[in-house]
């Protein structure tokens, strides 16, 4: 009898693991979206710099964008992280945080589904903050919405990893290459690129 639910479990896990390639291989979605999906942000160090991650994805998106931004900053620079949904963004919530810089994640879900009208706290603070902000993805996105431009189909969908050459030193892009390679997964862009 146990030899039978160790079988069957065994090829449940082996099962579980092809799966989860096959959706890695067809997809090409990196590994670290399911590495760190059970992520939090370890506890604070006192001294260390704070970085904002600001989830802009819905309650329920799926992998939260958050876990996969937050787990590659916390292993590449020596801050602490904590995470705001954009809902709850303003100049007073980021002041009370003293935070050093804000990050911004992409999104999954449609882009019809945001309610423009509500996030205008939101793009207030974009337009007002004086602190280094890096919009990844859908992030990049809102940022180009809160000075003016549209977010637009892009005519088609970029999907794999691509090659990225830094063409401006910047202090938030300090101890990153001047070319490197990263997952690209996009259908929509800014348009027209705002002023500045």
């Amino acid at each position: 009898m146990l030899k039978k639910i160790a079988f069957v479990i065994g090829g449940l896990l082996l099962l579980i693991a092809a799966l989860w390639v096959s959706v890695i291989v067809v997809y090409q979605v990196p590994t670290r979206f399911f590495t760190s999906m059970l992520w939090k942000p370890a506890a604070f160090i006192k001294g260390r710099p704070l970085v904002v991650v600001v989830e802009m994805g819905s309650d329920d998106s799926w992998p939260l964008m958050w876990k996969n931004v937050g787990s590659f900053v916390e292993e590449q620079a020596k801050v602490n992280i904590t995470v705001v949904h954009f809902r709850q963004v303003s100049l007073k919530k980021i002041r009370s945080l003293r935070a050093s810089a804000v990050i911004l994640t992409g999104y999954h879900q449609p882009i019809k589904t945001y309610n423009f009208a509500k996030m205008s706290r939101f793009f207030h603070f974009l337009r007002q903050t004086k602190l280094p902000v890096l919009g990844i993805c859908g992030g990049h996105q809102f940022i180009g919405k809160a000075f003016g431009s549209e977010i637009v189909p892009l005519g088609m969908v970029e999907k794999g990893v691509v090659s990225v050459k830094r063409v401006k030193n910047d202090p938030i892009l300090q101890g990153i290459p001047s070319s490197f390679q990263v997952f690209n997964w996009h259908r929509l862009q800014v348009h027209p690129l705002p002023t500045n």
